[in-house]
């Protein structure tokens, strides 16, 4: 069955994003007709092995601006701006760092930290979005624009909490501020 969405080309389907993965060397498990629900698994994992080559790829600044480059040529003239996938793919990060931000139930400040900086840039951007989705909104915020502030907020307080933490354990350990 195919998802609508807004990506050039049309709609994905589970068995397109098996054949990226296919092509791309990832294992893939098979069905003849998969699922509706594998989709988000499906790009879940399209993405880390694309993530992945990135980091093999761009060692130097030059490649990182080739890259960057592309990725803008590719989203010209799409529904969706780069500004919003890079929203999107904060809120990720953010998500996907919670977890190593403790380990063996202590926090691990400088992770805690990235997390939460990567809520404040997530956050901060969907509310910017969210104007420039809505112009009316300059009058008065929407919940979900305060929201976003709240967050926003809060979340830079605790990374400023962490960032405090690893300073001062870095002081303890020779730096010099």
């Amino acid at each position: 069955m195919n998802v609508p969405g807004t990506r050039p080309g049309g709609a994905l389907t589970a068995d397109m994003l098996r054949r990226a993965l296919a092509a791309l060397g990832a294992p893939v498990a098979k069905s003849d007709q998969p699922p509706d629900d594998d989709i988000p698994a499906l790009l879940g994992a399209l993405t880390a092995t694309v993530e992945a080559a990135v980091h093999d790829h761009l060692n130097e600044v030059r490649e990182l601006e080739r890259f960057t480059a592309a990725y803008g040529r590719q989203l010209a003239g799409h529904a969706l701006s780069d500004v919003q996938l890079v929203a999107q793919r904060l809120g990720v990060a953010s998500d996907q760092l919670r977890p190593p931000s403790v380990v063996s139930g202590h926090p691990v400040p400088a992770i805690a930290g990235a997390a939460d900086a990567a809520q404040v840039a997530h956050a901060l951007l969907s509310y910017q979005i969210s104007l420039l989705d809505d112009p009316t909104a300059a009058q008065a915020l929407t919940d979900a624009q305060a929201e976003s502030l709240h967050i926003a907020l809060e979340a830079s307080r605790q990374a400023r909490a962490h960032l405090d933490t690893v300073a001062a354990n870095a002081r303890q350990r020779g730096l010099h501020t």
